[in-house]
């Protein structure tokens, strides 16, 4: 008997419909969002957590490379060394800004809008 139960279980019936696309998307922010629209730009896709990952683990990388100005002669490099870029690049930007700082605010820019730049 517990051997015939086992086998020949009832079987539970799934439910089936066909939704239109607004219906999803209402199901996915209804599970995923609370409910509440998301729209369309920078703000709604920081609010995603894999966008956010990206550009947190993109601007922290690039923020860590370090910077230099270089001339080429030949086939060659040799380093360039201004005092005011060195400042800029190497030690302090501004009061407020440090150089990892500076550089992950030009990342962030061009996550975001596709072009970073230091304006000196």
């Amino acid at each position: 008997m517990l051997l015939d139960r086992a086998v020949n279980s009832p079987r539970a019936s799934a439910e089936t419909r066909t939704m239109t696309w607004e219906e999803t998307n209402q199901w996915f922010r209804q599970v995923f969002l609370g409910g509440e629209e998301l729209g369309v730009g920078i703000p709604s896709a920081e609010r995603l957590s894999p966008v956010a990952a990206a550009h947190r683990i993109l601007t922290n990388s690039f923020g860590m490379i370090p910077f230099g100005i270089y001339v080429k002669e030949g086939d060659a490099r040799r380093p360039v060394h201004d005092d005011a870029l060195d400042r800029v690049l190497k030690q302090r930007p501004n009061i407020n800004s440090t150089p990892f700082l500076l550089n992950k605010t030009v990342m962030s820019n061009a996550f975001w809008h596709g072009w970073g730049a230091v304006w000196n």
